[in-house]
């Protein structure tokens, strides 16, 4: 009998050292993955501190060059400052060799501001016939942007429409701009309003009516958001932008034959949006009589797009900075993660 107790016993007590065992090994298991974490969270988090170092860094430089500009007055791509390859630095002192700071400096005024699409031509204009006079120059040259893309075909009246819709959520009324616009009574079915005010970034057009997300991933390439007196700089302005150039009383693009020829005469730059105009396309076009509009255009440039990537030990981080540059001073605006 005591035999048989003193067994029972020895085996309630291996169960007993299994089990504690069993929870030990899992302790230590928590444990190490718990250490493995914050220790991968440490290192995050002194990558991102050290890139955001770094990138504050080619801040700097980018700075200096815009400093270091002569001639203020024009501002084209054969410029130190718009190198296409952008400056890429080694980073020394860490385990993996492949790590590397990259700065790419980009006129933000080639880009097509979509805060000039606030204003309206003529509030009471509010009908479908009319056509062009019914939008300013800038709504005149988005409706012709809308046209450009490759691969996603947007007609006219398409093209107006998501214009309307644009308008409508930059003004400051609520009052829907014809057909195409919208204003607080179609978003509150969505459950949020439009801000009537300037856009702080050309992500808020994905809220947009009409603008799917196929239109935005081509717009967001080509758009930037301003202050609406910064005007485009025809010097800068890529082919989908210069094909927004066109007879006032048209709302089509320049085809891009037409507007390739516009980027080759530029060269150096045009000295002024008359030498533009005095181009043979934009001579000819005209000649009839006709008028093209230089409203919201220039050929220098104040706001300056800084992207920037860092790549640590395998931990990449994208950045980019918008620099304002005035006669007196330069500064950074605002910066963002991700590319733009």
């Amino acid at each position: 009998m005591t035999a048989r107790v003193a067994s029972r016993d020895s085996g309630a007590v291996l169960i007993m050292a299994l089990l504690i065992m069993s929870l030990v090994a899992a302790l230590v298991v928590y444990l190490a993955d718990s250490f493995e974490l914050t220790s991968r969270r440490a290192g995050n988090r002194l990558a991102s501190t050290q890139s955001l170092a770094y990138f504050m860094g080619a801040e700097t430089i980018a700075i200096k060059v815009l400093r270091d500009d002569d001639n203020r007055e024009v501002d084209h791509l054969n410029e130190d400052w718009a190198s296409p390859q952008g400056l890429v630095f080694a980073l020394e002192g860490y385990q993996q060799s492949d790590n590397f700071l990259r700065g790419l400096l980009e006129d933000a005024q080639g880009r097509f501001n979509v805060n000039t699409l606030a204003d309206k031509a003529d509030p009471a204009a509010n009908a479908v016939e009319g056509t062009a006079k019914r939008f300013t120059e800038p709504q005149r040259r988005f409706i012709r942007l809308l046209q450009t893309f490759e691969g996603l075909e947007v007609s006219e009246a398409e093209a107006m429409q998501i214009t309307e819709a644009v308008i409508d959520w930059l003004d400051a009324d609520d009052a829907e701009f014809g057909l195409g616009g919208a204003e607080s009574l179609f978003y509150s079915d969505l459950g949020y309003r439009p801000p009537n005010r300037a856009m702080t970034s050309v992500s808020e057009l994905r809220q947009v009516r009409h603008i799917t997300p196929e239109l935005f991933e081509l717009l967001r390439w080509v758009c930037v958001a301003l202050p609406k007196t910064a005007a485009l700089n025809v010097n800068t302005a890529p082919l989908n932008v210069m094909r927004t150039i066109n007879l006032a009383e048209s709302l089509s693009p320049l085809n891009e034959t037409e507007g390739q020829e516009l980027i080759d005469e530029r060269g150096d730059g045009y000295q002024s949006t008359a030498d533009l105009l005095a181009t043979p396309l934009l001579d000819s076009l005209a000649a009839n009589d006709g008028n093209i509009s230089v409203e919201g255009m220039a050929v220098s440039s104040g706001y300056f797009l800084l992207h920037g990537e860092v790549n640590i030990n395998y931990r990449n981080m994208t950045m980019n900075s918008l620099i304002r540059r005035t006669p007196d001073m330069l500064e950074v605006v605002w910066r963002s993660r991700g590319w733009l």
